[in-house]
């Protein structure tokens, strides 16, 4: 990634404390568990869109290979060169070609407030796993346990298994995944005010744990993007600062050639028999320089076109200065 990329790597961690700081305020303030969803889900959502935004720009720590396998899924469902995935839901297991959550995206590849939500519960799963220090049950609130019967069936809200169906392209009538046949029965439909405000609170403490955990992981992202782009330009300037040594040793023995007050022939030279030089030539002076400098001769330059390559790169790199 680029050295700019680093700098928005950097940007988004900060959209994160951001979220934090908002998730944490909510806790403290509402007393409403309506209020205290309200409120952290818009942070979520902010945050969700963040490290998206960082994926966008080849981040992998969160969700390796997955969250990009969603995002592009979502924005591309016909792609034929994006590989199948595999999922299980139940007893159902099976590879699907694309998925939706929520409403989608929009025309711009952007999460909608309602995808971005999902997919933030589902980044939380993954973020905890970067880390051993979470609290107790932590990603427990983010996804409600569904009510299951003993064969592990999900249970609707009549108490009765919903069954799994097949989903199937409309287009193309081939199958597109699956999904629960009715609205899903979860263990929080029971709670009262009080449970549901503390159940709100446990995943908004949550929550703010996993943007830490998100801030952190993208800023020594960055940090690495830096260091990389960082040791690039010194190889550069490391190459640079040779070439231009080596520029510098040529004209001054280039100066000091021309400055002889004898010129010297080929043979003293030791240039080539048949070589014929004039004086100015650069042939001629290759081979005085090879003879008697060859300590201040570079290394580099093992011929006559050699010699004149590092002198066309002088001349091009220096440019002369005209008098007004």
């Amino acid at each position: 990634m680029a050295d700019n990329n680093a700098d928005e790597l950097r940007k988004l961690a900060d959209v994160l404390d951001e979220a934090k700081r908002d998730i944490n305020l909510a806790r403290e303030q509402c007393i409403k568990h309506k209020h205290l969803s309200i409120r952290a889900s818009r942070s979520a959502v902010q945050a969700a869109r963040a490290v998206a935004a960082a994926v966008d720009l080849g981040f992998a720590e969160i969700w390796p290979q997955g969250l990009l396998w969603v995002l592009s899924a979502m924005r591309n469902p016909d792609d034929p060169d994006r590989p199948p995935a595999t999922i299980q839901a139940g007893e159902w297991k099976g590879e699907v070609l694309s998925m939706t959550l929520g409403s989608g995206c929009n025309p711009d590849g952007t999460l909608r407030d309602d995808t971005a939500l999902q997919l933030w519960m589902w980044m939380c799963l993954f973020l905890r796993s970067a880390t051993t220090i979470m609290k107790a049950g932590a990603g427990g609130f983010d996804l409600p346990s569904f009510k299951m019967d003993n064969q592990g069936r999900v249970l609707g809200r009549d108490g009765k298994p919903l069954p799994v169906v097949e989903k199937t392209d409309p287009r193309t009538g081939e199958p597109a995944g699956c999904e629960l046949k009715g609205p899903a029965a979860r263990a929080t439909d029971d709670y009262d005010e009080v449970d549901a405000l503390e159940h709100w609170r446990c995943k908004a403490a949550d929550w703010v744990d996993a943007c830490d955990v998100a801030a952190d992981l993208i800023r020594k992202e960055a940090e690495a993007t830096g260091d990389k782009t960082r040791r690039k330009q010194k190889t550069k300037t490391s190459a640079e600062k040779v070439e231009i040594k080596n520029q510098v040793a040529v004209e001054s023995l280039w100066k000091e050639f021309n400055d002889l007050s004898e010129k010297p022939s080929p043979a003293s030279c030791g240039a080539p028999e048949g070589t014929t030089t004039t004086r100015g030539s650069q042939s001629h002076a290759y081979y005085w320089a090879k003879k008697y400098r060859p300590d201040k001769l570079p290394p580099v330059i093992d011929s006559p076109d050699a010699w004149a390559l590092i002198r066309e790169r002088h001349r091009n790199r220096v440019k002369p200065r005209h008098k007004k």
